[in-house]
């Protein structure tokens, strides 16, 4: 008499009529907890990179705050032989849109500030308006926002002066007919009478 061999627990599992293979169902706990844990991996590994992003580079700020400075005042030096009312006041925002902002913004200022033929609003004056009028310094282009800011402000502005950080696309001769990004400062200056616009931009 041949004894009937039982099926091991250990091996095999009867569910609805079907048999699955705890081997099986092991190796794909397997794949997935290893999944799990290259999914983690790089987790830490992008984290790891944003947390060793380079820092500002002071010299590159300060020679962009330089070259955009520069063409501002030849501007605004320009602008001020033809004003005919003592000199033209300037109202200088800031800068805003990347980790450079507050360099640049200073170096700016500080180079803006040796023009002697307009007159600039203090940082002081100009935040405190900004407060009083719960302007953001991005909307201060925009007319409405403008209006409360200049109410806030006190005095009469005849330019309002803001640099911003931002990323163009390349054109074919610069980028070598590759798709390319490069990080430009901006300086944008705005007549409020004629609502004109002059940019100035260099390279970050």
């Amino acid at each position: 008499m041949v004894a009937k061999k039982s099926a091991s627990p250990s091996t095999c599992r009867q569910t609805n009529g079907r048999t699955v293979s705890l081997t099986r169902r092991r190796a794909l706990f397997a794949l997935g907890a290893t999944s799990l844990l290259t999914a983690f991996a790089s987790l830490e590994s992008g984290c790891a990179a944003f947390s060793s992003l380079k820092p500002v580079d002071v010299a590159i700020t300060n020679r962009a705050a330089e070259s955009a400075s520069r063409d501002a005042t030849r501007e605004l030096e320009r602008l001020a032989t033809l004003h005919k009312d003592g000199r033209p006041s300037v109202c200088f925002i800031g800068v805003s849109g990347g980790p450079e902002a507050a360099s640049l913004s200073d170096a700016t200022r500080e180079r803006l500030g040796e023009i002697k033929s307009v007159k600039f609003f203090e940082k002081t004056a100009v935040q405190a308006a900004l407060k009083e009028s719960g302007v953001s310094a991005n909307n201060v282009f925009i007319p409405s926002e403008r209006e409360k800011f200049v109410d806030a402000l006190g005095e009469s502005v005849d330019y309002l002066l803001a640099g911003y950080v931002e990323t163009r696309e390349l054109d074919g001769e610069e980028s070598g007919g590759k798709e390319k990004m490069k990080r430009v400062y901006k300086l944008e200056l705005v007549e409020l009478e004629t609502s004109k616009k002059c940019e100035f931009v260099a390279d970050l």
